[in-house]
């Protein structure tokens, strides 16, 4: 953790003492995380508390209760705070299995469909899908993907889609060859596959959500691990209102199936 408690003098031994006691108090700011995200840093603690001192540090904001007033009345350091505290690690084809079992199911039937990637990370999720239905050879007028995420700097990045060869390592030759165009080391995704994502900064929680038109399909992989057993529920009730039909699988990610099982 870092150590935002020297003081250059050591006889100072007050002024250490406040400064101790200005970044004692986190559990304030993580229930407001929580409560506004859904994620649960319970077990997590230790780095959720360096996390959001080496915030403050960066932001030369001197306590955690200041750090608290700030992000409840400020939008952009609540969006920044948001983006520094989420994991967004993914890659192409991740758990394949259902990107493909999603690909027949869309291939076999003539209807127009609607998917929803919550959350879509950088990208590769949304874009692994569309990649997949196009190499199945379904229409690029039969399908829309759309992306939403929490971390503004995600939403971005995902815009730009430019990736390293760590998050395309299980694309095959021919596929990258196809949709990207290499420069140097890194890979551009080609624009036919940008044009059929949408991309949004939407927290699930909050109203912009419940705006959303319905889907046809849903992915919602590895985020529900993030969450107690109270909002894993909230989480999975929210999806399910948000399918054209209810009876309709949505797609979870293993880790977050292992969860939902306990």
């Amino acid at each position: 953790m870092f150590d935002f408690f020297k003081v250059q003098k050591v006889s100072h031994e007050s002024t250490k003492v406040a400064l101790a006691k200005d970044f004692e108090n986190i559990p304030a700011i993580s229930v407001y995380f929580k409560n506004s995200t859904g994620i649960d840093f319970e077990d997590q603690k230790i780095i959720f508390k360096s996390k959001v001192t080496s915030f403050c540090r960066t932001h030369k904001i001197s306590s955690f209760a200041t750090c608290l007033q700030h992000i409840q009345s400020d939008k952009i350091l609540h969006q920044e705070l948001t983006d520094y505290l989420t994991t967004n690690e993914s890659y192409f084809d991740r758990e394949l299995h259902q990107i493909e079992e999603l690909t027949q199911k869309i291939k076999s039937s003539s209807k127009n469909v609607k998917i929803l990637c919550a959350p879509s990370a950088h990208g590769e999720e949304p874009y692994s899908i569309v990649i997949a239905l196009l190499s199945a050879g379904v229409q690029e007028s039969r399908f829309h993907v759309t992306g939403i995420d929490i971390s503004l700097n995600a939403i971005r990045s995902a815009q730009k889609a430019i990736y390293n060869e760590k998050a395309v390592r299980n694309l095959s030759q021919d596929i990258r060859k196809r949709y990207f165009t290499k420069k140097e080391d890194k890979y551009h995704l080609n624009q036919e596959v940008k044009d059929k994502v949408t991309f949004m900064c939407i927290n699930i929680f909050e109203s912009e959500f419940q705006k959303l038109q319905k889907f046809d399909y849903i992915f919602s992989r590895n985020m529900l691990i993030y969450f107690d057993t109270k909002t894993r529920l909230k989480a999975q009730s929210l999806f399910k209102s948000h399918l054209v039909d209810e009876n309709e699988e949505i797609y979870y990610g293993h880790a977050d199936l292992t969860h939902l099982h306990h």
